[in-house]
Parts: C-alpha cells; sequence; structure tokens
C-alpha cells in the first residue's frame, strides 16, 4: 500500500482511516477555531518537516521495537534539548530560507554590467556583495550545525538517531 505523501509502507505502520482521524482532530477539526493534534505537536521550521510529521501522524508505527526505538529516540533528544536547541539556535534559518528563493543574479549574468560594475561599484553590485557574504555565512554556519548535529546523533544508543547521522553525512 502507498503511504500518504506517496512513500511505501513500512511493514510497521498502520493506515488510519479518514474517519478516525477527523474524530481524533489529528488532522482536521470539525469544531470551529479548536486545535488539532498536528498544530498542538508541530514545531518544525520547514514545509517538509511539516509533512514528515503529518504523514507519522496519518501512519503512525505499530511494531513493537520501532515504537521503543522511536521513544528512545524521543527520550535522547530531550535529555538533550539543550544541546540540540543550541546547536540549531545559531543557524539563521529563515535568512537562509529568505535568500534562495531570491531573484539576485550573478553580475556576470547581466550582460556587459559585469565589467562595469568592477570599477564602478553601483548600490546594486555593493549590496549583492553585502547578500552574497551574508549568505555565504548563513549557509557556512547550517554546515557546522549539521555536522555538529551529526556528531551528536551518531554518539547517541538511540538507532534513529544513529540512522539521522547517516544522512547527514
Amino acid at each position: 500500500l502507498p503511504r500518504p505523501g506517496g512513500a511505501a509502507l513500512d511493514s510497521g505502520d498502520v493506515i488510519v482511516d479518514a474517519a478516525t482521524l477527523n474524530d481524533l482532530d489529528v488532522v482536521s477539526n470539525s469544531a470551529p477555531g479548536g486545535l488539532t493534534l498536528l498544530a498542538l505537536l508541530d514545531r518544525t521550521r520547514t514545509r517538509r518537516g511539516r509533512d514528515h510529521l503529518r504523514r507519522m501522524l496519518i501512519a503512525p508505527l505499530s511494531a513493537a521495537d520501532a515504537i521503543r526505538a522511536r521513544q528512545d529516540a524521543h527520550r535522547a533528544l530531550a535529555d538533550e534539548a539543550d544541546a540540540y536547541n543550541r546547536i540549531i539556535g545559531r543557524v539563521d534559518l529563515d535568512a537562509i530560507e529568505n535568500y534562495f528563493p531570491s531573484r539576485w543574479q550573478r553580475p556576470s549574468a547581466r550582460r556587459g554590467l559585469a565589467r562595469i560594475a568592477r570599477y564602478l561599484r553601483p548600490a546594486w553590485h555593493r549590496q549583492y556583495s553585502i547578500d552574497v557574504r551574508a549568505a555565504h555565512a548563513h549557509v557556512m554556519a547550517l554546515l557546522t550545525a549539521s555536522g555538529q548535529l551529526r556528531d551528536r546523533c551518531s554518539a547517541s544508543a538511540a538507532m534513529p538517531l544513529r540512522d539521522l547521522a547517516v544522512t547527514l553525512t
């Protein structure tokens, strides 16, 4: 069976039907202004993270070993929540997300302006240079944080965190 969102189901996953999800207010709520379980738990910063959390709520684990492994991972994260939050807090994720969809073009992409820009330094070129340096610093901070998270997860006793560390390599 396909998992909501297109991924294949793990043998330890369960599909919960729409009526049950609605009755339990997992992802939708029939009461005006009422909160859903997703809304209460969602502290994600990206669309991909939110979609992943939603899939986990819609198709929860059913195998006891998988549930215990996830609980171990949650416990390990909770025990070191301050350390994880410090690592993530050093990264300005909003600045990175705002920079990448920006419409800046390399000066060489602006025909003939690249040579002039080197000598005249128009305002747009100065701003471009400032933005590129800032984006570079943000991306370097993200890569550093990713390495620190990888190291911390790989040292964990929880298998799901060690598996996550492999994906951060």
